[in-house]
This record gives structure tokens, sequence and C-alpha cells, in this order.
């Protein structure tokens, strides 16, 4: 904005002027007392011989967009009326003239000034308001001149203005592809509220060259660069985030995934089933590049969850309560007797010798020797009907389970008994994972929340989801990944802030596992994709 002349130095030339004449004038500092609604008088230059001011002031005292300010002045001289001249606004240097003064009737002047003609003659940009000061001068026949000054308080309810236009912060200048910032037109993107540089000059590296700063004539953000666009090694652009690029692995026998789970980055196994709804275990020993069918028979049953020990123990849980069991990654399977005739959901153990079994009708199943027997353990009594689909703990005594109603229930010894924990939502709670026992993350069918106490508070960290939650892993406390539709999330702050993950897929995700940061499997409904 340019800079304003103090109104005292304003008038000088005024007084110049004036003492080059034969009667000199006198410079008064105002009382403020005939300010009127403009704002009281900063300075008067008052020639004894020339016109006076009796009052002088403006219709409001601010003015915005679109509006008019009225001048109204009462001018009075000591030789009579009739030797009034008339009168002018300028700004406080002179060198701007808003327009002569018009005599409504005797001794009363009046000029209207609108916001447009304020930034014709001077360009109006500010961050939140502007103070501008006007000199009103007024001449006698003899040459004789008399000035005030006085302010009218520029605004944009709270906006900012940019040549004359009240604009929102990161608003795109009228007629430019630069952002209204602070009331300066800038070239750059509005992201997160703040101003920034395009491409090379961004230091975001979860963005980077995904995002080309020309901003849309109808946001602030970002255009973006074409899905697919290498963004850094292993990486690659998706609607404007830089995430891991996966591998599509299609197994030609196993056309349906289901669950996925290994031992290491070198030994991981996935569920699914064929064309024909066969049960279909598969093993890879090199990260996801070769599979291979196992060559056991698998347990007829309707199998949708699966956990393992070592490098060939592994768990499978369905309908009407059964649980099969192998230790020769698959050569051979043993049905567990459970005792109970409900659908198992969800499957997770401590150890080789602690698992844990959630399902329909509030079931809990713990087993303490490796799957031989299972105690079914005692949940509240509101909780006794309810569908229970998400188990997790961070140890042996301290388990989380999630229910249908949002809630999570709590042990801290070992199943003896439950606490009920209300989150951040009332919906059916799909998946928990942690990275200890006071930081749990619950994913539900709306949204995902997050406890660092674990459990008493909740806040919601969810990225902007276009459908419900579907899968939720993490490997460690502060990387953590999000299934939902066909997008994968991934947030490396602990969930304050998400970008999508390229998987050049449009299948729904239904389950993520990974062994460390740097290798993570996804399945979905017609694949298995892999980073790297």
């Amino acid at each position: 904005m340019r800079d304003r002349s103090p109104l005292l130095l304003g008038v000088l030339p005024f007084l110049l002027l004036l003492n080059c004449s034969s009667q000199s004038p006198a410079v008064v500092e105002s009382d403020g007392g005939t300010g009127g609604p403009g704002g009281p008088d900063l300075a008067v230059l008052m020639d004894p011989h020339g016109p006076r001011i009796l009052s002088l002031g403006t219709s409001v005292n601010k003015l915005t967009q679109g509006e008019s300010a009225r001048f109204v002045a009462v001018i009075t001289h000591p030789d009579g009326l009739d030797n009034l001249a008339g009168g002018q606004l300028t700004s406080p240097d002179g060198a701007i003239k808003y327009g002569a003064f018009q005599a409504d009737h005797q001794g009363s002047y009046t000029l209207d000034l609108s916001w447009s003609l304020l930034q014709q003659t001077q360009p109006i940009g500010f961050a939140s308001e502007e103070m501008r000061s006007f000199i009103a001068e007024f001449f006698d026949m003899q040459g004789h001149k008399t000035a005030q000054s006085l302010s009218l308080r520029l605004h944009c309810n709270g906006k900012n203005a940019c040549d004359g236009v009240c604009l929102g912060q990161g608003d795109r200048c009228s007629g430019s592809a630069n952002l209204c910032i602070s009331g300066s037109c800038k070239a750059g993107c509005f992201i997160d509220g703040a101003l920034t540089m395009a491409d090379a000059s961004n230091p975001d590296a979860d963005r980077g060259i995904c995002l080309a700063c020309k901003p849309k004539s109808d946001d602030h953000n970002w255009t973006q660069a074409n899905s697919g666009t290498t963004c850094g090694t292993n990486k690659k652009c998706i609607v404007g985030d830089c995430g891991n690029a996966f591998s599509r692995r299609t197994v030609t026998a196993f056309p349906y995934p289901v669950d996925l789970w290994g031992s290491s980055a070198s030994n991981v196994y996935a569920l699914g089933r064929d064309f024909s709804s066969n049960l279909i275990l598969i093993n890879t020993t090199d990260g996801g590049l070769n599979w291979q069918t196992t060559t056991g028979k698998l347990p007829f049953g309707n199998f949708t969850a699966m956990w393992g020990t070592g490098t060939s123990t592994l768990y499978l849980v369905g309908s009407s309560g059964g649980i099969a069991k192998t230790t020769t990654g698959g050569t051979a399977w043993t049905m567990l007797t459970t005792g109970v005739t409900t659908t198992l959901r969800q499957i997770w153990g401590s150890s080789s010798g602690d698992i844990w079994v959630v399902g329909t009708g509030g079931t809990v199943l713990r087993s303490t020797d490796g799957g031989t027997t299972w105690q079914k353990l005692t949940v509240p009594a509101a909780f006794t009907g309810k569908d229970l689909a998400a188990v997790w703990g961070s140890s042996a005594t301290d388990v989380y389970i999630g229910t249908e109603t949002g809630a999570v229930l709590r042990t801290t010894n070992s199943g003896a008994t439950f606490t009920p924990i209300k989150t951040k939502s009332d919906d059916y709670v799909i998946e928990i994972w942690g990275s200890g026992k006071s930081d749990v993350y619950v994913a539900t069918n709306s949204g995902v929340s997050r406890s660092t106490d674990s459990g008493t508070t909740w806040t919601d960290v969810m990225p902007p989801l276009t459908s419900g939650p579907s899968a939720l892993w993490g490997s460690s406390a502060g990387d953590v990944y999000l299934a939902a539709g066909s997008t994968l999330w991934r947030s490396t702050n602990s969930g304050k802030n998400w970008y999508r993950q390229y998987l050049n897929s449009s299948d729904s995700i239904s389950r993520v596992w990974g062994s460390g940061a740097s290798d993570v499997f996804t399945v979905t409904s017609y694949s298995i994709l892999h980073f790297p």
C-alpha cells in the first residue's frame, strides 16, 4: 500500500502559499469538536481574512466496497457569504483532487465520494482496514483559503482489500492469476492458510511436483500434475499428493483376496477365493514378486480372517464358530473346538500362546495354549448381543475390542473384566490399531479417531473421505495407513495430515498389512498390491 503523509505536512503547501500574501494565515490544532461523523479534525489551516469552517463531517465514518460517503461543510465569511467562492476535496499532499464541493444553499456545501472513485485515484489495499485522510479547502473571491482535515475508515467486513475489491485471504485477484494476501496481489498458491510458492520452492515432500502452482478461477488450490507422475524414489502423484507407488500383483488362481498376514517381509500369506468360491491360501517368500498356492487342502467353511505366528503357523476364523489351524504353512489343517456357533469376525494374538477372537453375539474367545482350548469371556450385559468385529492389544493383559455401537471394550486384566469406552463415533467399529497401550486408533464406518491417553479422550484424525473406512494399520505411532473405498491414505505425523498413496487401481481395499514402513501390502476385491 501507498505510504500516507502526515496530515500536518499535507497542509504545508497552503501555509507556504499564504505566507507569500500580505496577510498571514494561522495554523490551529483542532480540539476535535467540529469533526462530525468522519472523525475529529487533525489540523486546521485558517486565514483570518478568509472563509471560516463552522462544521465539517461525513455522512458515515466508515466505507466499504459499493458504498459512498457524503462530505458536508458549513462555511461562513467575515465579509459576508457572498464573498465565498467555493471549495474542493484533496489528498493530504494535494496531489489528488477528488472534486469540487457543491453549494446546496448559502454557506452549505456537499460532495459525494464513492469507493470506486477512491480506488481510481489511489488504489485501495489493506489486510483488515485503512484510515484514509482528506483535506477540505474553501476559498473566497480574493483568493484567501482555509483548510481542514478529516478521515474515513475503509473496511471489508474483516476481509482483505486488493485493488479495491474485498476478497478473502487467498482469493484470486480480479483479472489476475495472483492471489490476494494481506492486501496485496501476489504470485503463488494459498495452501493451509499460507502463501506457498510453486513446486521448486515448495518444501512439502508429500506434495512436491504433484502440484502445479496455477490457481484455478474458482478456488485457492493447486492444480494437479497428472496421476502417475514420478515424484521421488518409488513415489508417484495421485490427486495432488506424492504417495508411495504400490505395484499390482495379480495371481491368476486367486481373483478374490480376503485377508493377509506375514511373519516378515520375505514370508507373507494371503487368503482368498477362486471363481467358484473355493478357499485358497497363497504364500510369497520374495516380497510379493511371486506367489505359490499352498499344497494342502483347506478346511471347508466360510473363513474371513487370518492371523499367525512364526513362519508356518496360521489360524483362520469364520462362520459357525469355526477356527482352523495349520503349523505347516497350510499343508495340513486342524479344526479347533471353540464351544460357540456364532460368526467369528477377527483374530489377534500377543504371542503364539495367547490368542483372542471376537464375533457376533458379544463373543470374545481367548486361548492361552495355542488354540487347544478356548475360554469364552464375559462382556458387559449391554454388549452380550452386539457384533464385535475388531480386536487389538498392546499385551496379553491389555486388549481393546470394537463394538457395533462405536464403543470400545477394554480389559487390563486379561479379560477378567471389560470397561466400555465411548469414542468419537456411534458407528460400527471395523478396525483397531495402536502403537502402545496409551496410543490407539479406532476406525468406524464413518471415520477414524485417536486416543493418546488409553481411551480417556479421543480426537478425530480423519482425511477427507468419500466413503467409509475399510482397513487400518500402522508401522509406528506416527506412520499410519487408512483404506476407504479404493483410496489408501497415509499419515506420517500421527493423523494430523493424510496423503493418498498411488495404487493405480479402482478396486475396493479390504485389508492392509506390512512388516514395516518400507514394506506394505494391501488386498483389494481383485488383486494384491505391494510397496515398494
